[in-house]
Formats: structure tokens, C-alpha cells, sequence
């Protein structure tokens, strides 16, 4: 990291510098459905017709990008309980380089 990196105030990385101190590369919306998957996180969400059994908990994530932007998915996935009052969401097993791509691919669809 660069001096101009500065510890993240709300996310759990924050014993390091931040990884988001300067405008990250895009991520790649191909890597992001393969971690979507990998993850289960359609356990919990619907998108593009597809639900799992608690998917009225995490909700619909289609057309998300008319609600949410990749600035406020970095910070939710980084830690939804500190960025969403009453979210119920675990802690994501992601890597910020891996939040990149979940978000590039959850704001295409």
C-alpha cells in the first residue's frame, strides 16, 4: 500500500491500511457470480428469479444498482451490521479484491 493509505473507520480491516485508500481496480463480474455461488449467498437472496429458502430475510439484490452503489457495497460487505442498522447479514468470508468482484457482478445485474 501506498503513504497514502489510512485505516478503514467501519470495516473489519480496520488493524490495516485500508484497502480502498485509493480507487481500487474494477472488479470482474465473472469472478463475483462464481463467488456468489461459492459462497451460497442465494441462500439468503433472490436474484434473477433464483431464491433460497431465506430469501425473504436477505431479500431481491436484482436491479440493485438503481439502489446501491459499489462505494456503499464495499462497505456493507466489509461489515453489514456497521453500515445497515438491523442488518442480519453475517460477516462475508471476502477478500477485498473478491468484494470488488461480488459487487461488479451484483451491480450488472
Amino acid at each position: 500500500m501506498g503513504s497514502n493509505t489510512r485505516p478503514c473507520a467501519a470495516c473489519r480491516f480496520s488493524d490495516r491500511p485500508c484497502a480502498w485508500a485509493a480507487e481500487p481496480p474494477p472488479g470482474d463480474a465473472r469472478l463475483g457470480e462464481q463467488l456468489y455461488a461459492q459462497k451460497n449467498c442465494n441462500l439468503c437472496h433472490s436474484l434473477g428469479g433464483i431464491s433460497g429458502p431465506l430469501a425473504d430475510l436477505g431479500g431481491s439484490l436484482d436491479n440493485l444498482a438503481e439502489r446501491r452503489d459499489m462505494a456503499w457495497l464495499r462497505r456493507y460487505l466489509c461489515n453489514p451490521a456497521a453500515t445497515l442498522s438491523g442488518a442480519q447479514m453475517p460477516l462475508p468470508d471476502l477478500n477485498p479484491a473478491e468484494i470488488e468482484d461480488v459487487g461488479a457482478f451484483l451491480l450488472s445485474r
